[in-house]
């Protein structure tokens, strides 16, 4: 019973994910931060792992051995292979926020190794498929599968601790606090797994107490993206905007690049953090016609996006 109320609160703890990734999605919109764009894919693969243990974990249930195809038995078949494919995925967008941090641009050759690793875990679940059990090639394909199914997760651990350890000196104070605080919101869940495992070892511990420790822990790990994007992101990007209210820096730009005088409203509402769809409300035009002077602004500046169109204005020289 205990089990089923378990992957229930999973299931529903997956809803208030989803949320959260629309909500961070529809942010990244407005501000336009690469990394929240990596951090709302790293947040879907976040919910894919948690609804896929809770499915294992249903089958495992409610399904008897002898019914229950071995292929897709965990860890030796299709569900572990998903599994560890979710994990890469997670790794991948995990390693892709950081870089967007610290404005690192990863190699072309980084999408390459994923790609490869992905092909070798492929290949090799196919090639287990046709070994006999009996086989050494089977039983050193499988434990590497379990191994990697175990700990790739783990990896999250040194690449959020070295994100908090290695900061590069041109990111400003107000980008580094940002990072601190993912940093250490992220590595709290360790802390949180912690907990729940030293609580579980106690000789005293009740159903309803896991139960009350497992909710806690589901939503607390869904939730945590939506924290750091509201109470950390969102004032540090809306601080920058208001960095962007020098009139005269503005009126400079505008000059030398020949922006016309919609250009220029659409400018000020960009800065704002205004969707094109809202400033096309603002201004009585429609989306597209919002697009083509967003298109023939950047053109203008030698630009490609809104965060770069905010660094260009924040940077831009005053004398």
């Amino acid at each position: 019973m205990v089990d089923h109320i378990k992957i229930f609160i999973v299931i529903f703890s997956t809803f208030i994910g989803v949320a959260v990734v629309v909500y961070i999605y529809n942010t990244a919109k407005k501000y336009s931060y690469s990394f929240l764009h990596t951090l709302s894919k790293y947040t879907i693969f976040y919910i894919l792992i948690f609804l896929g243990l809770a499915i294992i974990k249903y089958f495992e249930i409610n399904i008897s051995d002898n019914s229950f195809p071995k292929i897709l038995q965990s860890p030796f078949g299709i569900s572990s292979l998903l599994m560890i494919l979710i994990e890469i995925g997670l790794i991948v967008y995990l390693i892709k926020t950081v870089f967007n941090f610290l404005k690192i641009e990863l190699s072309s050759q980084f999408n390459k190794i994923i790609i490869t690793f992905i092909i070798f875990i492929i290949l090799s679940y196919v090639l287990k498929l046709l070994l006999p059990i009996q086989s050494s090639i089977y039983k050193w394909i499988n434990t590497t599968h379990i191994i990697i199914w175990n700990n790739l997760i783990i990896l999250e651990f040194p690449i959020l601790l070295g994100l908090l350890l290695w900061k590069k000196a041109n990111l400003g104070d107000s980008r580094k606090k940002i990072i601190s605080a993912f940093c250490w919101l992220f590595l709290s869940r360790y802390l949180f797994v912690a907990l729940i495992i030293l609580t579980i070892k106690s000789q005293n511990i009740t159903d309803i107490t896991t139960l009350l420790l497992s909710t806690g822990f589901f939503f607390y790990m869904n939730l945590l993206p939506f924290l750091w994007v509201k109470y950390f992101f969102i004032p540090f990007a809306e601080s920058r905007i208001e960095n962007f209210s020098n009139e005269d820096s503005l009126d400079k730009i505008f000059e030398q690049h020949h922006i016309s005088n919609r250009e220029r409203e659409i400018v000020h509402y960009i800065l704002k953090g205004l969707t094109n769809r809202e400033i096309g409300n603002s201004l009585f035009i429609a989306v597209p016609t919002v697009k083509n002077h967003i298109y023939n602004i950047y053109q203008k500046l030698g630009i490609k996006t809104r965060y770069q169109m905010m660094h260009f204005i924040k940077n831009y020289p005053q004398e």
